[in-house]
């Protein structure tokens, strides 16, 4: 293939805006690696692995009957564009064809692979218009042939004209997915809320489109009414020889699995460093290094969004590795690394370990030798964990000579605190390493099972790996307790007894072996402890809590017992609503872990969304939690019901509070036996006032205050179960 017909995509591209052989408006405000956009924040056109599908996607105010209809793209006023926290946001005017018109806020970002867009219209006075609707313009060339699935619908794209509709608006939809006519393009718009859906054949207005038209308002507006319409889109290779997935109130669409590629013949990719050089040519002519760290970002940026020319991949990641590195950006190169590990058959494992001690005996600044020793030690955890004893020292050495080079004195203790542990884990394998051997033709060994055992419980905290060996070994405290435990103790008092066990085994060991017994006791007495009596709960608690305590004290284990609410923005809590499915988005109205409990109004200190819906507060670290307080909208006396439940993982959820019967008024404070949380999911489920869920804060404590809440209004539980 000549190089000319390999020219990737983004090149011919920026050719074809220069001459005009393209009608895309390229706006360099408002690019991003997966869309190109217009000046007034129309959707130009989608990537699509080296190619680009049309879309002009446009918000689209009609009047009455479709008489007259405004898109925010054409006929915008005093529109402008910023950057607000890594995100494009336009903005502007629609006049109206009775009111005073419209305001329009489209905010457009992308996350793994996909774009998502944030429309907002506010009706600045009353205007009897048709509804709001974002619309797309799907190419008769590219999806004629094609396959469609919205809701209950599904079909083929005509290549002739004949039916239309080829989808009507009768049932709202959460996803509508559009197969290209080739079946190698899958392109799906999954919405936040249900949407209504339309498609036509634009051939009867003489268009070569057809027409798809997402619907988010229907009917007149009021003076300050909003309507709002979030989602994504996202072009996925399709899976060849497949039928169209069903997507009425299904999942998203899975993207197909690829197997690791060759790596690219020498010709291969020296056309594509030729093609790659050249569109990138202002970049590759800078060389200062922050220059060259922008240059490596943007080649990854690339590279990421490259999967169907893997000549272009594997250069893109090469060059964005040598950039990284003469930028002084050793995380950026270890990701190229990474990708082209996940990409090719390339052993990125041996390449970062051969890199990172080439640049810990090279680096010039106390800060490269900082960033160098940092990612030889996060590297070094990672062999640890994949029992790759060997590797993990030589990085550890490799820790150790960058280290020395480098001034900050806290760093240093850090760093060589975190070298020391290294040090000890390695030398504590060193000690059992033969019984490993021995276990390779000697299974059963006793001595070298509990050895084995006890290395892989109480050193690397591997219960699940450790526990079957010990119960192999020829330690007889430890055998037993290990027999026990894979017993299964079937009730709490069973559960309770064993944690003790643990306990006290604990007691007589030193160090983290007494710290990793201890915690894997207090494991079982949390089991435990929800269904045990009254008293055997009280003494249980204590036991848990003020192993956290003492726990934090010391900086040992992974979770943190805090005073205070710990379910704060500043102290690095995030908020996402939940979607379909379980996605989770950013939520951008953060009020509700914002720590403010006064001065909320009707309209401002709360977060709020149409129920039913919910929300997922993640914390910064995994807490011991006992109490979780939220404070509901009580402006006047409505009430609320909702679920609250807490997670670990973020996947297996225990309920806190069913309060889905009753009336649940202002401030709620739910006590609970301690747990491990990571993660609070509140889910809406009625409000008695409006279609609204309002929650102006959300509060979760460890040591639970010794103020109660002071609710506004009274709550009442229901009646009966």
């Amino acid at each position: 293939m000549a190089a000319w017909d390999r020219r990737p995509v983004f090149f011919v591209l920026a050719l074809a805006t220069l001459v005009g052989a393209l009608p895309l408006s390229v706006s360099s405000a408002g690019e991003l690696s997966l869309a190109r956009f217009g000046e007034r924040g129309e959707l130009n056109a989608l990537r699509a692995g080296k190619e680009w599908i049309e879309l002009n996607g446009n918000v689209v105010i009609p009047t009455r009957n479709w008489k007259v209809s405004q898109s925010f793209g054409r006929f915008a006023r005093e529109e402008k564009e910023k950057e607000v926290e890594g995100r494009r946001v336009w903005t502007g005017l629609v006049k109206g064809e009775e009111g005073a018109g419209f305001e329009v806020s489209q905010t457009v970002w992308q996350e793994e692979g996909r774009l998502l867009l944030d429309l907002r219209v506010k009706a600045l006075g009353a205007d009897a218009i048709e509804g709001l609707f974002y619309s797309c313009h799907l190419s008769l060339r590219t999806f004629g042939g094609g396959r469609f699935a919205s809701g209950s619908t599904e079909g083929e794209f005509p290549k002739t004209f004949g039916k239309r509709p080829l989808i009507r608006p009768e049932e709202p939809v959460k996803r509508a997915t559009f197969r290209d006519g080739a079946g190698q393009t899958e392109l799906t718009f999954a919405f936040d809320d249900p949407a209504s859906v339309r498609l036509d054949d634009g051939r009867a207005w003489e268009r070569d489109y057809y027409w798809l038209a997402i619907g988010f308002h229907r009917g007149p507006m009021t003076a300050g009414q909003t309507a709002c319409l979030r989602f994504s889109i996202a072009a996925d290779a399709a899976s060849s020889g497949t039928a169209m997935p069903k997507v009425a109130g299904g999942g998203p669409v899975a993207a197909p699995v690829r197997e690791p590629q060759p790596i690219p013949d020498e010709k291969s990719l020296k056309d594509a460093e030729e093609l790659i050089r050249d569109f990138f040519k202002d970049g590759f002519a800078k060389t200062a290094p922050e220059d060259r760290a922008v240059l490596a970002r943007r080649l990854l940026d690339e590279a990421q969004s490259t999967n169907t020319d893997m000549d272009l991949k594997f250069v893109l990641l090469r060059e964005s590795r040598t950039a990284a590195l003469d930028g002084g950006h050793v995380e950026v190169a270890l990701k190229a690394l990474d990708a082209t590990g996940a990409a090719f058959r390339f052993d990125a494992a041996q390449e970062k370990t051969a890199l990172l001690g080439q640049l810990a005996r090279s680096a010039k600044t106390p800060e490269a030798a900082r960033n160098v020793a940092d990612a030889c030690l996060n590297m070094a955890d990672e062999s640890c964990r994949g029992d790759r004893y060997a590797e993990a020292r030589a990085l550890v050495q490799q820790a150790e000579t960058a280290a020395r080079n480098v001034k900050d004195e806290a760093w240093q203790k850090e760093a060589g605190a975190r070298i020391r542990e290294f040090q000890d884990l390695l030398r504590e394998h060193e000690r059992v390493a033969a019984s490993f051997e021995k276990l390779k033709t000697a299974p059963d060994d006793p001595e070298a099972n509990a050895a084995v055992g006890r290395f892989l419980c109480l050193v690397r905290g591997r219960w699940e790996d450790g526990l079957p060996r010990l119960a192999k070994g020829n330690d007889a405290i430890l055998k037993k307790l290990a027999q026990a435990e894979q017993a299964g103790p079937r009730d709490a008092v069973a559960q309770m007894q064993l944690g003790e066990e643990w306990w006290q085994q604990g007691r007589n060991l030193a160090g983290r072996a007494r710290f990793l017994a201890q915690e894997h006791a207090v494991h079982w007495l949390q089991r435990a402890l929800p269904t045990l009596d009254a008293e055997k709960q009280e003494q249980v608690s204590k036991t848990i809590v003020a192993f956290y305590m003492a726990s934090a004290e010391q900086g040992l284990g992974g979770a943190v017992f805090q005073v205070g609410n710990v379910a704060l923005l500043k102290n690095g809590t995030t908020l996402s609503r939940v979607g379909e499915g379980g996605a989770l988005t950013p939520e951008p109205n953060t009020a509700m872990l914002d720590g403010v409990t006064t001065g909320y109004t009707g309209s401002t200190g709360f977060t709020h969304l149409p129920y039913p819906c919910a929300w997922v507060v993640t914390l910064p670290k995994t807490y011991l939690l006992q109490e979780i307080r939220m404070l509901i909208w009580d402006g006047e006396n409505r009430y609320y019901r909702y679920l609250l439940e807490t997670s670990l993982d973020g996947k297996a959820y225990q309920l806190v509070a069913d309060c889905s019967k009753g009336e649940w008024r202002s401030w709620q404070a739910h006590r609970f036996p301690p747990r491990l949380a990571k993660f609070i999911r509140l889910k809406g489920l009625y409000n008695s006032g409006n279609q609204g869920f309002h929650i102006v804060e959300l509060e979760a404590y460890c040591m639970p205050p010794a103020t109660p809440v002071t609710p506004k209004f009274p709550s009442t539980p229901p009646d009966g179960p």
